[in-house]
């Protein structure tokens, strides 16, 4: 009898039946030897395997062995894990044959084998990834050190993940984002067209990915290892430091390698280098040279680093050369406008010679070689100009009587401003403008793909300014033009939004205010007073913006309907003064952003008004904002709603200046 019971004391002592969680020994994440796949997370209250998180259905647990059963949606895998020592583990899944793991420290194993398989062939057809994820020790702000900054916590804890994904095609990035749950978990899926670089939660993880159509790619952060402690200006200690990333699933490989990649710091500051008066030929040798110093780094990495793969190898070469490319094109835009912005011969030789314009693998993968395509096209543009008379928009808009074909060579003035002539005219210089480009595009890419990816391009850039559809006429056109049914597709859905919303009433219309009566007004302070006097008493905020504006539009797009929000019914007026935006465009903005109500105002000057205005305002660049006291008097807080952002402090001094009685 003693026997027996002694033998109970030693079952218990060595056996634990439905643990709620494994050994701690075994908490980490494992990685195969043979495959050099990160395959297990065993983790406090979940585990990670085939990219997703299990529950611990039973943890049983024998000396050094300990078996685990893992369930999820009904599904669940037993494994049996003999543990060798700290960092070895042997485990068996169900019948498959048994593997040794190895656990993952700081920095990820380099592969064994070769792997060159490359990219899937695009196909420019929607599709979708999904990435899922753990950040680990997101749940612990409080063990962080104390003599971390209060703004460690905003950055690295707050509970939204982003992706952020280039569009080729439209040339414009979208934002997606999950939330993330108490534990450190999330999961988002967001569309991408064929095998594209994307850029994951920027500001904490800061990783370039790589994303192929159907991916599902697990990512797992050791969150303390993203938090810049010591010196925190030193991008030696934070972001060349190993840190415990890694990545399991589709493109997993790929992304490992990414990680472990250090690219030599960039020291090339295009502006910094203009400002030296490094122009032309020098500038050109210093990218290039910052060039060289990147690529020899990347081709020792690759030669000490065999068995990287060809992925790898493909992405960061292209990635160094449309890096290169895209500088070296931006240039001008560094440059004083005396320079006119054009660059020697010798200079686009360069460019000619060097880097390849057509590259079918990269036009989606690497995200500078669209910004290099548009301003290799835009630099050979040149100034487009469209020459007309009235005389021509007679017929087509029913007005070719006797009288106005006379006032057509007499008195051009008069029938100038008729709406129907306006609006011949806009759609005349519209296509002519399209033509030009499509043409000029037609004739720099030779490659049938890449001409209708940039085509698709030039017509949503169109409808993005315009906000307009195309008539029935220019449509066939452009059927002529595309004939990916995709692309296609895309297009045809964007005209019929614009189709409807060019039909659509402005909600509360009383917001659009008539300035035909100051068409003649000469004096600058007597538009101001005229803008203003009718809100008199009341806080006004003043936005200088145009249509063909982005950082315009994103910030209306961001901030129009929180400030509205947050000064619903109180003593402030928004107004909004269009620079240089047709008509039609500036109203079907409107309409799109719902921009209408009791207390905002819209305006679209005439263009010498406008301009008279913006002198007097000493408005520069766009967007420009400005608070107006009751009194009438342009205060002197500097609205900064662009870079930095700073919506809280503008808020406050709203808040400031309408609680001064006038």
């Amino acid at each position: 009898m003693k026997r027996i019971i002694i033998a109970l004391i030693i079952n218990l002592l060595c056996i634990s039946v439905n643990a709620q969680q494994p050994p701690a020994t075994l908490l980490g994440n494992w990685i195969e030897t043979q495959s050099n796949e990160w395959q297990y997370g065993f983790f406090e209250k979940f585990a990670v395997f085939n990219c997703a998180f299990w529950e611990y259905a039973s943890v049983q647990q024998k000396g050094k062995t300990t078996k685990i059963v893992l369930q999820k949606d009904g599904q669940t895998v037993s494994l049996s894990v003999d543990q060798k020592n700290d960092s070895v583990l042997v485990i068996k899944n169900g019948k498959s044959p048994r593997q040794d793991f190895v656990l993952m420290r700081k920095r990820y194993p380099d592969y064994k084998t070769p792997d060159n398989t490359p990219f899937p062939a695009p196909t420019f057809r929607p599709d979708s990834a999904t990435i899922i994820g753990y950040y680990r020790n997101f749940d612990k702000f409080s063990e962080l050190p104390p003599n971390a900054p209060a703004w460690v916590k905003d950055r690295y804890f707050n509970t939204v993940f982003k992706m952020a994904v280039s569009d080729f095609i439209s040339g414009e990035q979208q934002d997606y984002q999950t939330t993330i749950d108490s534990l450190g978990r999330f999961s988002l899926t967001f569309p991408v067209v064929n095998s594209q670089e994307t850029y994951a939660d920027w500001g904490r993880l800061t990783r370039q990915l790589v994303f192929s159509p159907g991916d599902t790619l697990f990512v797992f952060v050791d969150i303390t290892d993203l938090i810049p402690l010591g010196n925190m200006d030193s991008r030696n200690d934070f972001y060349l430091r190993d840190k415990q990333i890694l990545f399991m699933g589709d493109n997993a490989r790929l992304n490992n390698e990414l990680m472990q990649y250090k690219s030599t710091p960039g020291s090339f500051d295009p502006s910094e280098t203009v400002k030296k008066g490094i122009v032309d030929m020098d500038f050109l040798k210093a990218c290039t040279g910052d060039y060289e110093n990147r690529k020899n780094n990347l081709e020792n990495y690759i030669s000490t680093h065999p068995h990287v793969s060809g992925k790898f190898r493909f992405y960061k070469r292209n990635w160094e050369i449309y890096q290169l490319a895209f500088n070296l094109l931006q240039y001008k835009f560094y440059l004083p406008a005396s320079y006119m912005r054009r660059f020697s011969d010798e200079y686009m030789d360069y460019v000619e010679k060097n880097i390849p314009k057509f590259n079918p693998g990269v036009y989606t993968l690497v995200r500078e070689y669209e910004s290099f395509i548009r301003d290799y096209i835009d630099y050979y543009s040149g100034n487009k100009t469209v020459n007309y008379n009235i005389g021509m928009f007679l017929e087509e808009t029913g007005l070719n009587t006797p009288e106005n074909i006379r006032l057509a060579d007499e008195n051009v003035s008069q029938l100038a401003s008729n709406p129907l002539i306006v609006e011949a005219q806009e759609a005349y210089a519209r296509r002519t403008f399209m033509d030009m480009d499509y043409h000029k595009a037609d004739s720099l890419l030779q490659e049938p793909v890449l001409k209708e990816l940039w085509t698709t391009h030039l017509y949503l850039e169109d409808f993005e300014q315009k906000r307009m559809p195309w008539q029935d006429k220019d449509i066939q056109v452009m059927k002529t033009r595309i004939s990916n049914p995709f692309l296609l597709d895309k297009l045809l859905t964007v005209n019929n939004y614009y189709a409807e919303l060019d039909s659509r009433e402005i909600e509360y219309g009383e917001s659009l205010k008539n300035t035909a009566y100051l068409v003649n007004e000469p004096n600058a302070d007597t538009i101001f007073s005229k803008l203003i006097d009718p809100y008199k008493g009341k806080v006004i905020f003043a936005d200088f913006w145009g249509t063909w504006c982005g950082p315009c539009i994103k910030n209306i797009k961001t901030y129009s309907h929180l400030f509205e929000e947050k000064f619903k019914g109180k003593d402030v007026i928004f107004m909004y003064l269009a620079h240089r935006s047709p008509e039609y465009a500036w109203k079907n903005f409107i309409k799109q952003q719902q921009l209408t109500g009791e207390q905002i105002v819209h305006y679209r000057l005439p263009e010498q008004q406008q301009t008279l205005l913006e002198q007097k305002l000493n408005v520069r660049n766009f967007p420009t904002y400005f608070i107006i006291d009751r009194a009438g008097n342009v205060t002197d807080y500097k609205v900064r709603l662009h870079y930095p952002v700073d919506f809280e402090n503008t808020v406050k001094e709203l808040e400031r200046v309408l609680d001064i009685e006038e």
